[in-house]
């Protein structure tokens, strides 16, 4: 599994960030069906970074960013 963050400029006020996911399961078989969990991990993982790149603030529990940051990142996941 290797992860991957970028951030980029939308436009000279504002940033937006994107995590790549690349991953491969053993058996075979399992890679597509553990889309649903990575899309839940990145879901997870990108509000955090957010919060961190904002505030610097650490270990803040992920059910208070949510509520805090009410829109959620739209996630792509690609696998093979």
């Amino acid at each position: 599994m290797l992860f991957g963050f970028t951030i980029y400029p939308q436009s000279s006020h504002q940033t937006a960030s994107a995590i790549n996911i690349k991953y491969n399961a053993r058996p075979a078989i399992l890679t597509p069906l553990l889309a649903g969990k990575m899309r839940r991990l990145a879901r997870n993982v990108l509000p955090g970074y957010k919060h961190f790149t904002e505030t610097g603030e650490r270990r803040v529990p992920i059910k208070s960013l949510i509520k805090r940051y009410k829109t959620m990142p739209n996630i792509e996941v690609t696998y093979g």
